[in-house]
């Protein structure tokens, strides 16, 4: 477009011109260091398990099952983006598989369930909060 008559007519550029320039809350960020960290330490303790029991059928299923929530969240984490609201929904499905994992270990009488909710929880609060559903819904 140019200037006419000493005014420049050219629009403003949108503030955030690619989807990766909006920037990420800070809870949102937190939330993709724990859901990795999290991911990181099922697989760990797969890998113990498997190294402990062997490599029996019943434990491969289980070390399977257990490591599909930190499949599902190591995805969610990479893939966030903003205005895309599906990534939420992955991101609370996997805490609360982990939730739901940690309290069948608190039903078999196994106290260190307890402890094994507390990332998923802090998973689940950190991608709830506010900013983080604003981020999704591209309302930055």
């Amino acid at each position: 477009m140019g200037q006419a008559a000493g005014v420049d007519t050219q629009p403003a550029p949108h503030a955030y011109t690619v989807d990766h320039d909006v920037p990420v809350p800070t809870s949102l960020r937190a939330a993709k260091i724990v859901m990795v960290v999290a991911a990181a330490l099922t697989v760990i303790t797969v890998l113990a398990m498997w190294s402990v029991a062997g490599m029996t059928p019943e434990t491969v299923g289980r070390g399977i099952w257990v490591c599909v929530p930190a499949f599902i969240a190591l995805v969610a984490a990479r893939r966030m983006r903003p205005s895309q609201v599906r990534w939420l929904w992955w991101s609370v499905g996997a805490g609360a598989l982990w939730v739901l994992a940690a309290l069948a270990s608190v039903g078999r009488g196994d106290p260190r369930g307890l402890t094994q909710l507390i990332l998923p929880v802090v998973v689940l609060v950190l991608v709830t909060r506010p900013a983080a559903r604003r981020y999704f819904r591209g309302w930055s």
